[in-house]
């Protein structure tokens, strides 16, 4: 029978067909009718024959049936063979229909936010839920974004841990996961706002590349009909995560593109207005005036710009260009009011009684509706001639009645602020300056902020350079620089910073030094890690900051908690090396706080990656300048002691030689022998190599001479000690341990050890502790006197003196002060040679460090001029950005010449299939890759350098004739693409100063071809850019041409009737 089995079983079956077996009953014979009964025989015949009619009828029918089963069971199974394979085609079919509506839809449209709401929307139906979202991984940010009616949301610390694991998160209500965020939402929500929709259950996995780097993340929550999303919804979510993730690309390729577009029509907008001068100085001038009055709690301060050749003056309208008109435009001739009574006097003005001053006028001093009850005037002089060319006008008191000496001063110090402004902005000024206006409609274009600084420039000078950039890119009110100092963890800014030095638990800036994140703070003071020492330069009006660390590298990073009101940048859970921090900080703006743009943001930033390696470069070149100023001090103290040292030997020598005339009289063999020793101690001090006052010496001088100089001492034996194997050293051939005998009791005890009858002492050894210079057996009645001759701290040998008889207390002392001194000179000798070996060491790590600094300063320099010849190429790209590739590898080879001094320099494009694409003015050169030179190079994937010898073994004289060269000595490295393929290869040839190329020139090379990659991607980018921008304004155009030509009457009306 067929049974259904497996994934098949619950497929409807056919009924059963009973089966059954026939079985032949016998048939009882009939009773004889009593009416007629016919012969026995033929009822019998009769019987059997309709029995096995019957027989034959059901045996036919059952092998009918049995074929009709087998039949039903064949069909049964192709049928179900059939469905599986039109199930699989269905699902395959889903599938692939799914990707490619997910695709097109996204595609379909215009800008990155409706593609994130069509992603949305698409991952809502797909799964039933209630929400979904598409975060993209930021490419300036590194943070993980994504776009819900128009303003960026960050991902959520949930979100954050899901993009580290390589499993899809499958999330309840009861997970401690999803409890705790859905309680930190609860808490951190704006209490004026509903409270955000709990999460009940959510589906959470990352988007990764081909790379396996994370670029986005997909969040699926509260499911409509289920507590929790099932297998089926991971399998589904699995088939769809290469869609999601060339969607998630697409998304942010696209966001990245709108940004430069908005920063290019940014910049256009800004160089457009920039033509204006007096828009340039507004901001500075609106800065200072709001400075003033909220520093001097004035009501009112305007500024007054005088025009000496009309002699007038006039109110500064802050607002030039704009339709926007002042509430007053007054134009008063000197001497009007305290205003112009300031210029005529040319001195400040303070009036605590305005309204009662005979000078008074109201249509100049008051500037509001109510009557000021105090003026300060403070005038503005020229630093040419020394004339007035504006007023500063304080306008009115909040909190009192008048102004006082420190708003005086305070006015002094803004009115000199204001000089450069108000020259600027005088009419005699502008007038003479109509004249040498530009007469191109276009505009300028200012060249960028220089990213090149020199490198042996103090602190507080690199500061105020980095620092007058910031000025020109961001307007602010304090703009400081402060470097990391490694040695003290602390950050170091210049000496006029206020502090000059930060530690890293301080305020926001120090919080930002050690989290390696970017804070752009409303108000500072509401911040929970705001210090006032430390986060407003010790002005009170600062509100708003903008705090950036400055790395080597940047990364992704876990955000910091909710409750923190700084706006955190992931970075890497290992943090890259800090090199400094940026402080931006604002004053405030009336009532309102806002922190600084996204663009402001952006520039910083840009600003602090450029100048991040010649920052980086500042560091080490000092840090190696001051390791070799301690390495200095070090060979001045240690000289100055080797010095000290000798004098002391000296010294030593003459009084010890005093000391032996004295004791032993007249001088003798062994007298000579013993101060020639204490000689050779001067002498073995000066080199590490003399060894002439040294144990070996000491322990052939000394049992020598001690016997000659003191006739009661038979013997005098040196035992040097070994103190790897705790022994003394009798002979070649013998030693013993430390607890041997008298001579060992003085070891262990280190000190003098005397016996008067070595015979009857308890410790007393034949083999160690007899007089040598007496028979066997007969040393038995001498005595002894132990010395332990030590140096610093440790024995290194012991001296036995044999006498017949007890020593006096003065020759023991005398031998006592002897062993001294040789102890004490030895000291001092081990003492020099140490110090002349620790200078010796020193020496070389000062000349290792020296040559690392010359290293250094040329790979500076090698960078700088990387830098200068970037700008040229800059420069180039701003004055003509609408360029071939052909113009752009010729302006790369002219600049790659200017900076190498070379005769030619070449840029190949690798073009498929194996073929380099070069020019030669407007002449098109193809050059095959098997060229030797330029195969090695591809082959080699580095620079490769070749003297003129070895050009002459490789060179390709057909290519020669070709450009019309002669080839001599050559560099070429391959130029990489961003995806780390092989572009193209820059040739640098025959250099004008030298017959070959230096090691560091094929190092500068390959930095060069850094900077050219870097063009050329720009330029490859620009062109893609124009020429989406070129496709969207035909369509456009096309929908407008087809507006305008779009009759109504000439739709076929019929069809709507």
């Amino acid at each position: 029978m067929y049974s259904a089995t497996g994934d098949y079983a619950s497929s409807p079956m056919p009924p059963k067909t009973p089966s059954f077996e026939y079985k032949a009953s016998p048939i009882a014979s009939p009773k004889p009718s009593l009416l007629f009964s016919p012969p026995t025989s033929e009822i019998k015949m009769l019987e059997e024959t309709a029995v096995q009619a019957e027989h034959n009828r059901t045996v036919s029918l059952l092998n009918h049936i049995s074929d009709l089963r087998q039949l039903l069971k064949q069909q049964i199974e192709k049928s179900q063979t059939l469905t599986i394979s039109q199930q699989t085609v269905e699902d395959s079919v889903r599938q692939h229909t799914l990707f490619i509506d997910f695709l097109s839809s996204v595609n379909s449209c215009s800008r990155s936010d409706e593609m994130f709401t069509v992603a949305s929307n698409k991952l809502q139906k797909i799964f039933h839920s209630q929400s979904a979202a598409l975060f993209t991984l930021d490419s300036l940010t590194h943070e993980l974004v994504t776009r819900q009616g128009g303003k960026t949301i960050q991902a959520s610390n949930l979100i954050f841990h899901a993009a580290h694991s390589e499993f899809p998160y499958n999330l309840s209500s009861s997970d401690p996961a999803l409890v705790t965020y859905n309680q930190t939402a609860s808490a951190s929500s704006d209490p004026t706002s509903p409270n955000p929709q709990p999460i009940s259950n959510a589906l959470i996995s990352r988007l990764v590349d081909p790379n396996n780097k994370v670029v986005g993340i997909i969040q699926i929550t509260n499911h409509l009909s289920k507590g929790r999303y099932d297998s089926s919804d991971e399998a589904t979510l699995a088939s769809i995560l290469p869609p999601l993730t060339a969607v998630a690309l697409t998304v942010e390729r696209n966001r990245v593109l709108e940004g430069r577009i908005m920063a290019a029509e940014t910049k256009a907008a800004k160089l457009e207005r920039a033509s204006d001068s007096k828009w340039l100085l507004s901001g500075v001038v609106e800065d200072i005036l709001t400075k003033v009055n909220a520093i001097t709690n004035s009501k009112k301060t305007r500024l007054w710009l005088v025009d000496q050749s009309t002699e007038t003056f006039s109110l500064y309208d802050s607002t030039p260009g704009t339709s926007k008109v002042t509430s007053k435009q007054v134009t008063a001739p000197v001497g009007t009011g305290i205003v112009g009574h300031t210029i005529s006097v040319g001195d400040i003005q303070n009036s605590p009684n305005p309204t009662s001053d005979t000078r008074y006028d109201p249509v100049v001093d008051a500037l509001t509706d109510e009557s000021p009850n105090s003026v300060l005037c403070a005038p503005i002089y020229s630093p040419r001639d020394g004339q007035i060319v504006g007023v500063l006008h304080l306008c009115g008191r909040k909190h009192a009645h008048e102004h006082t000496i420190e708003d005086i001063r305070l006015a002094e110090m803004f009115a000199s602020q204001l000089t450069s402004v108000v020259v600027s902005l005088s009419p005699s000024t502008v007038q003479s300056k109509t004249s040498g206006q530009l007469s191109s409609t276009n505009g300028y274009i200012s060249a960028p902020p220089s990213s090149s600084l020199a490198i042996d420039t103090s602190l507080t000078t690199l500061c105020e350079s980095v620092e007058s950039q910031l000025a020109s890119i961001v307007k602010a009110d304090h703009h400081t620089l402060y470097l990391f100092d490694s040695s003290t963890s602390t950050l170091k800014g210049a000496s006029y910073s206020s502090p000059p030095s930060v530690p890293l638990t301080s305020g926001i800036l120090g919080d930002v030094a050690s989290s390696f994140s970017t804070a752009n703070v409303a108000n500072i003071h509401r911040d929970p890690n705001f210090n006032f020492d430390v986060d407003t330069q010790l002005d009170k009006s600062s509100q708003a900051a903008l705090v950036i660390p400055i790395t080597v590298h940047d990364g992704l990073r876990e955000k910091a908690s909710s409750h923190s009101s700084l706006s955190q940048v992931s970075s890497d859970a290992s943090p890259s090396p800090l090199i400094g921090v940026i402080q931006i900080l604002r004053s405030r703006r009336g009532k309102s706080e806002n922190p600084f743009s996204s663009s402001d943001l952006h520039s910083v930033r840009e600003y602090a990656n450029s100048v991040m390696p010649s920052l980086n470069d500042w560091q080490k070149f000092h840090k190696k300048k001051i390791e070799l100023a301690a390495i200095a001090d070090t060979l001045r103290s240690n000289t100055a002691n080797i010095s000290s040292l000798e004098e002391q030997i000296s010294q030593q020598e003459i009084n010890f030689k005093r000391e032996l005339v004295t004791l032993f009289g007249e001088s003798n063999d062994a007298l000579t022998s013993l101060l020639s020793l204490v000689s050779s101690a001067s002498s073995a001090s000066l080199s590490p190599n003399n060894d002439a006052f040294s144990i070996p010496s000491i322990a052939t001088i000394l049992p020598s001479s001690l016997p000659a100089l003191i006739p009661s001492v038979s013997a005098v034996r040196f035992l040097p000690i070994d103190h790897e194997n705790s022994t003394f050293v009798m002979s070649e051939t013998a030693s013993y341990p430390f607890s041997t005998g008298i001579t060992g009791l003085c070891i262990t005890k280190h000190a003098t050890v005397q016996v008067d009858n070595i015979s009857e002492d308890a410790y007393f050894n034949v083999a160690v502790d007899s007089d040598p210079s007496l028979a066997s057996g007969s040393g038995l009645s001498t005595s002894l006197l132990l010395l332990p001759l030590s140096h610093n701290n440790q024995i290194l040998a012991v001296i036995q003196v044999f006498s017949r008889e007890s020593l006096p207390s003065k020759t023991k002392a005398t031998i006592t002060t002897l062993l001294h001194t040789i102890s004490s000179l030895l000291q001092m000798v081990d003492s020099s040679h140490a110090q002349q070996l620790k200078n010796a060491d020193l020496r070389d790590s000062m000349a290792t460090i020296q040559d690392q600094v010359v290293e250094l300063s040329d790979n500076i320099a090698s960078d700088i001029d990387c830098l200068d010849a970037t700008k040229s190429l800059s420069n180039y790209f701003t004055t003509s950005p609408n360029t071939s590739l052909q113009d752009v590898m010729a302006e790369i080879s002219k600049v790659t010449c200017a900076l190498f001094s070379n005769e030619f320099s070449t840029v190949y494009k690798l073009e498929p299939p194996m073929s380099l694409l070069t020019y030669k003015g407007e002449k098109e050169i193809v050059v095959d890759v098997s060229s030797p030179i330029q195969n090695r190079c591809l082959s080699a994937k580095h620079p490769i350098r070749m003297t003129k010898e070895e050009v002459e073994g490789f060179g390709n004289v057909s290519l020669d004739i070709k450009f019309g060269r002669i080839t001599k000595a050559t560099m070429l490295v391959p130029i990489y693409s961003s995806d780390s393929t092989i572009w193209g290869i820059l040739e640098v040839s025959n250099p004008s100063m030298a017959e070959s190329f230096s090691i560091k020139d094929e190092q500068k090379l390959e930095k060069w071809s850094n900077h050219v990659a870097t063009f050329l991607l720009f330029h490859q980018k620009y062109q893609a850019t124009l020429a989406s921008l070129a496709t969207v304004t035909n369509e456009r155009n096309q929908i407008f041409d087809a507006i305008k030509t779009f009759n109504v009457w000439d739709l076929p009306l019929s069809q709507f009737l």
